[in-house]
């Protein structure tokens, strides 16, 4: 996590592309089959393949004319669109450079308070988190910016931490 004096923090959190299934295939909470039932057996792919249906899911899929266990499974899939994004903006951008692709959730108009920005590459997930003061003098944080931050995001070479911490 970097802590900028403005009120203003990045946190990046680096995982590998099936981190989100590993924790639905261990927990089963909720089952991955109702994610395969729902879209096809495709989305339990990779992660990018279910978040990006995870968040295209919408009420106005349930109407009196949707089978119940369809029903039922969007309901679920609706649940989990609703605890998953770290944000406090419901903005969804699909986004994509060179190197990753992803969502960015948060409208940067509004100043959220807090957005997020989830890149994929083919082993890595890369989750930043940004955050900002709501209201105050500093000006808020602009799309440009992030932008630049999804189009510079690249796997470097592995290379030993020259940080080291020893609890004291």
């Amino acid at each position: 996590m970097i802590h900028f004096q403005s009120g203003r923090s990045i946190l990046l959190c680096v995982g590998t592309s099936d981190t989100f299934l590993k924790g639905l295939s261990k927990d089963k909470t909720p089952d991955p089959d109702v994610f395969a039932k729902i879209f096809g057996p495709q989305v339990l792919k990779s992660d990018y393949a279910l978040y990006d249906a995870i968040y295209k899911t919408t009420p106005s899929q349930i109407t009196l004319t949707t089978p119940c266990n369809r029903a039922a499974g969007l309901g679920v899939i609706l649940m989990v669109k609703a605890i998953m994004p770290p944000t406090t903006d419901w903005a969804i951008f699909r986004v994509q450079s060179n190197a990753a692709k992803g969502f960015q959730l948060g409208y940067p108009a509004r100043r959220p308070k807090k957005m997020c920005l989830e890149l994929f590459t083919e082993d890595a997930e890369y989750e930043l988190s940004i955050t900002q003061d709501g209201a105050g003098a500093t000006p808020p944080i602009a799309q440009a910016e992030l932008n630049r931050i999804i189009q510079t995001v690249h796997k470097t070479a592995d290379a030993q931490s020259s940080l080291t911490v020893n609890p004291a």
